[in-house]
């Protein structure tokens, strides 16, 4: 299993856990451990659905040259360095939803600062980097397509993300 496989498995279906967070965050607030089981759900079957589509269609859509094989392993760390900042300044309750679904179990701030201050969604902006570095390294068409997804979806999770937000604080 080659690490354009695992980035794939680990960050593709996370914009489809914020889609399914608010779309039924009033039934996860009443039943929080079922999102998390969700969310087990899509990794597990993004775990099968990556190994299928790798196996079955190893497509390149390009072979990349050592500069830019270099230059998606730098996207991949600078994404995963904005995933890291925004867990520093939002602490590990806010970055993994738990503020969302039990908001009584953390005092409700929005967070302003660090990374915050410059990017209000430093995490979305890793993990996009992280995708695109590891389609520019690879070439492989599935992390194109991953590419796409996120991009297209990213946004739908942030306006619903605000909206709640702005109501909770």
């Amino acid at each position: 299993m080659d690490i354009f496989l695992i980035v794939s498995i680990i960050f593709v279906p996370v914009p489809l856990f914020h889609l399914w967070l608010h779309a039924l965050l009033g039934f996860w607030r009443r039943k929080p451990v079922l999102f998390y089981i969700l969310c087990l759900f899509f990794w597990l079957f993004a775990f099968w659905f990556f190994i299928k589509i790798d196996a079955v269609f190893p497509l390149f859509l390009f072979y990349p040259s050592a500069l830019l094989f270099l230059s998606g392993f730098a996207l991949i760390i600078l994404g995963l360095v904005f995933m890291a900042l925004s867990i520093l300044a939002l602490g590990i309750k806010r970055f993994f939803v738990f503020a969302v679904l039990v908001p009584l179990s953390v005092k409700q701030k929005r967070i302003n600062s660090g990374l915050f201050k410059i990017i209000p969604h430093p995490a979305y902006i890793g993990e996009i980097l992280i995708i695109f570095g590891a389609f520019l390294a690879s070439g492989k068409a599935y992390l194109a397509a991953a590419f796409i997804f996120i991009i297209a979806l990213f946004p739908i999770s942030i306006y619903f993300e605000e909206k709640e937000l702005n109501q909770r604080v």
